[in-house]
């Protein structure tokens, strides 16, 4: 379900995906233990979250928000979630004032701070880590 949101310019898929499926079950599917089941889940919402407002506030009200936070703080031993997280973070901010403000809110900025202070090597890019000074 992950490639099936990605490339989606027209949202005819995410369109499939809000009207067929429970979002907030796609939302409880990044709660899981199972990396297989959360990370295409994480995917899958950060896909939608590039979408138009109402359906990123269809994320923000299904809790999405906290799980990020989660993800942030404990999910260490598998940084590509935590990436994917970032990327519906990003997609979350370029949309209202009300979900930057929502973002903001929940800690999110703050956390990703920590996170960048604490592991710097991972998070900034390889192409910028080996340029020539």
């Amino acid at each position: 379900m992950a490639n099936f949101t990605e490339h989606d310019e027209d949202q005819t898929r995410l369109r499939l995906i809000l009207e067929r499926m429970n979002i907030d079950g796609i939302a409880r599917c990044m709660q899981s233990s199972t990396p297989g089941l959360r990370s295409p889940a994480v995917k899958v919402i950060g896909n939608v979250c590039a979408g138009p407002s109402d359906y990123v506030d269809a994320i923000i009200s299904c809790g999405s928000l906290k799980t990020f936070l989660i993800i942030i703080k404990t999910e260490h031993n598998s940084m590509e979630v935590v990436k994917e997280v970032c990327w519906a973070i990003s997609n979350i901010t370029v949309g209202t004032c009300k979900q930057i403000g929502e973002v903001v809110g929940a800690g999110l900025i703050s956390a990703l701070s920590d996170l960048i202070l604490s592991n710097p090597n991972y998070c900034v890019s390889s192409q910028f880590r080996n340029r020539e000074r």
